[in-house]
């Protein structure tokens, strides 16, 4: 099997597990609450890789990696602006990729600004086999 092919597993199993787990919550939430109209979903994949890292990893270009986590805390102070701008009828998905300081930050600020409108798939980071993770 091909990385392309690993890569293309792993986003149609991300793709069933988040409606398996949008559907859960759609079924849980009308047993209980008043259902929301719903006409915009936004999804936000892997955000922060950078923020993970203590440092350039192994073999990274130390400007460029400098450079690309700058780039990447802008990029957070849009998310936040983002969510808080977000209308009544627009849901988020969140899929963290980590969980450093600033994913931390963008969940909290979401669940809060946004309540049953935002959905986190998994509590437990996904472990990938060792040939997807390179050398880090």
């Amino acid at each position: 099997m091909t990385r392309r092919q690993c890569y293309g597993m792993l986003a149609v199993l991300a793709i069933a597990v988040c409606l398996s787990s949008v559907l859960g919550a759609i079924a849980d939430e009308q047993a209980t609450e008043e259902a929301i109209m719903i006409n915009n979903i936004y999804w936000c994949i892997h955000p922060y890789c950078w923020s993970t890292d203590d440092g350039p990893p192994k073999g990274y270009d130390p400007e460029l990696w400098h450079a690309t986590f700058a780039w990447e805390l802008r990029v957070h102070e849009l998310h936040m602006e983002f969510v808080s701008n977000m209308k009544p009828d627009e849901a988020l998905i969140i899929y963290p990729s980590g969980a450093c300081e600033p994913i931390s930050n963008l969940l909290q600020h979401a669940q809060k600004t946004l309540g049953r409108r935002c959905i986190i798939l998994g509590t437990r980071w996904l472990q990938y086999p060792g040939f997807l993770q390179g050398d880090r």
